[in-house]
C-alpha cells in the first residue's frame, strides 16, 4: 500500500506538471499549460509481482495506459504484458513514466543504461523504487542533462545513505528521498512474523519464502 501511495503520487505529479508550476510560481509566470492527453501517457511498470501489481491496481482507476514488463510474461486485466529481453525496448518505448519494481538479480543490475533511457520516449520519466545498482548512474545523469529523459524521481541508490558529493543531491531534474517509499510498519510487522512461526510450528507452509537459486 505505501509503495502504491509513493508511486501514484509521482505519477500524478508528473502528469499534473507540478515541476512545471512551481518554476512558473518562483518566476512569478502566470501560465496554465495546455493539458496532457491520458491516452498518450503510459505508465510502464518494470517488474510485475506483489508490489508491481498493487501499483497497476491504484493506477488503474486514474484511466492511464498500463503495460508491465517482467523476465517470465505475467497476465492482468487492462495491463497490457511484455516479456524477456526481446520485448524491453518496445515496453520502454511507450513508457513516459517508468516504474521500477525489479529485484536486484545478476540479471537486473545495471538494466537501465544507456541504451535503455535512450529507448524511452523524448521528456519521460524515471521512478526508481527498487534497487539503486539496476541504474546506471553516470548513464541517467547523461540522459537527464542532453534533455532525453525529463526528470527523475529516486528512492533507492547504489550507496546508501548517498554520499554527500553525489551529482543527484543538488541535480535539477531529480528529486530523492531517503529510502522512505515503503517502510517497515514495526507493530504490522512483528504480526506478520509471529502469524508465521505459528504456521510453521503446525508444519503449514508460509508466504514471502526467497528462491535463493533466482535472488528474490
Amino acid at each position: 500500500a505505501q509503495m502504491a501511495e509513493y508511486v501514484t503520487l509521482v505519477v500524478l505529479r508528473v502528469y499534473r506538471e507540478l515541476d512545471a508550476y512551481a518554476a512558473q510560481q518562483r518566476e512569478g509566470r502566470w501560465q496554465p499549460r495546455p493539458r496532457i492527453a491520458k491516452s498518450a501517457f503510459g505508465i510502464g511498470i518494470l517488474g510485475f509481482g506483489v508490489l508491481g501489481r498493487a501499483v497497476a491496481e491504484v493506477l488503474a482507476h486514474f484511466g492511464f495506459p498500463l503495460r508491465a514488463w517482467s523476465l517470465s510474461r505475467k497476465h492482468s486485466p487492462g495491463v497490457e504484458s511484455f516479456a524477456g529481453r526481446a520485448e524491453l525496448g518496445p515496453f520502454l518505448a511507450a513508457s513516459q513514466v517508468l516504474v521500477c519494481l525489479l529485484p536486484s538479480t545478476h540479471e537486473t543490475r545495471g538494466l537501465l543504461d544507456r541504451t535503455a533511457f535512450e529507448s524511452l520516449p523524448p521528456g519521460a520519466h524515471l521512478v526508481n523504487v527498487a534497487r539503486g545498482e539496476i541504474v546506471v548512474d553516470e548513464d541517467l545523469i547523461a540522459a537527464l542533462d542532453c534533455g532525453h529523459l525529463g526528470s527523475a524521481t529516486l528512492d533507492v541508490f547504489r550507496a546508501e545513505p548517498l554520499p554527500s558529493g553525489h551529482p543527484f543531491w543538488h541535480h535539477p531534474r531529480i528529486t530523492l528521498t531517503p529510502h522512505a517509499s515503503a517502510v517497515t510498519l514495526v507493530e504490522d510487522a512483528a504480526l506478520q512474523v509471529a502469524a508465521k512461526i505459528r504456521r510453521l510450528e503446525r508444519g503449514e507452509s508460509v508466504t514471502g519464502t526467497v528462491d535463493r537459486a533466482r535472488g528474490y
